[in-house]
């Protein structure tokens, strides 16, 4: 029993680790520093470093016995459970509401199909390359994620060459900022940004 509460107690650093990662994060996005910093960390010179960074600095629980919630992470879980439906029905609105405002040079992801999602951001198919996007909507105070942001090409990572549908999609995916904190007029600002970008290129 000693030794179970133990190695419990070693997994509390990680999780609280993370979750204070998560909160810089956080302050940091929605402070007026993020738009010149993104500018230096998103660019071709530097993206690849700190994507290697910021993988490291959120770790993950590794253990030879079977893992299991720390103290901080049952007790933030279990308060979470209390309001999941209402907050998924909101992150729903949400979804349906910018993708009925995005314009027709982005697709937003399919939904719906199995079951019923939850959402956190929102991926599109974007016309123009999305690096474009990004530099054009980061000049605009907008974040834009692409590639390994999205999700991890696992054909190339397996070294497969037969997936042509799947290396499409991932070279043009586009992460656009969806969370369940974002203001109204942040939600308008955004919209209007990624409006601009395509009146201002045209649609293809």
């Amino acid at each position: 029993m000693a030794a179970e509460i133990d190695r419990r107690a070693r997994m509390e650093w990680p999780a609280i680790k993370k979750t204070l990662m998560s909160w810089l994060e956080e302050g940091f996005i929605r402070s007026p520093f993020y738009g010149p910093a993104a500018r230096v960390l998103f660019s071709p010179k530097f993206a690849a470093a700190f994507e290697r960074f910021y993988r490291g600095g959120h770790d993950r629980l590794r253990t030879r016995t079977p893992p299991a919630f720390s103290a901080l992470q049952a007790r933030l879980g279990l308060r979470r459970l209390t309001e999941v439906e209402t907050r998924h029905q909101t992150m729903n609105r949400r979804f349906d509401a910018m993708a009925a405002a995005l314009p027709s040079g982005l697709v937003a992801q399919k939904r719906d199909l199995v079951g019923s999602p939850a959402f956190y951001n929102l991926v599109a198919l974007s016309s123009i390359p999305p690096a474009t996007l990004r530099r054009e909507a980061m000049r605009r105070g907008v974040d834009i994620g692409l590639a390994g942001e999205v999700a991890d090409d696992c054909a190339a990572f397996l070294g497969a060459s037969d997936c042509p549908v799947a290396a499409d999609v991932h070279a043009r995916a586009a992460l656009l900022p969806l969370y369940e904190g974002m203001s109204e007029r942040r939600f308008r600002r955004v919209t209007d940004v990624l409006r601009d970008i395509f009146a201002g290129v045209g649609t293809p």
